[in-house]
């Protein structure tokens, strides 16, 4: 099973970036510092990346949590709590602003919405 994140505030403020970086692309490209626009496409393309390839797949037992390049495994039979709430902590694999907290293994945990 294959499922897409909610898209929340934390995808708002993620949208801002994008924004700021392609003002600054339009200044540098009239400054003619082309090295800067080439930075700038890659920090669109990394933005990008991970507004358009945050997902979670459910396969053969296992919880495949990806948000851009970041990638979490964790095996169902590992999960020992999993909870509603609003970001509290762990890293966060989502979009939204409201979240599963999914606690497994010793000590672990990650927010997925």
């Amino acid at each position: 099973m294959r499922y897409r994140s909610t898209i929340g505030s934390y995808a708002v403020i993620l949208g801002l970036g994008p924004t700021g970086i392609a003002v600054a692309m339009a200044s540098f490209s009239l400054q003619g510092a082309w090295e800067m626009v080439g930075l700038g496409v890659v920090l669109l393309g990394l933005f990008g990346w991970i507004l358009l390839g945050t997902r979670y797949v459910i396969e053969q037992g296992v919880l495949v949590a990806r948000m851009g390049p970041y990638r979490k495994r964790i095996a169902l039979d590992e999960v020992t709590k999993v909870h509603g709430d609003r970001l509290q902590y762990g890293p966060v694999l989502g979009l939204g602003s409201d979240f599963l907290g999914i606690e497994y293994g010793a000590n672990k945990a990650v927010n997925v919405s």
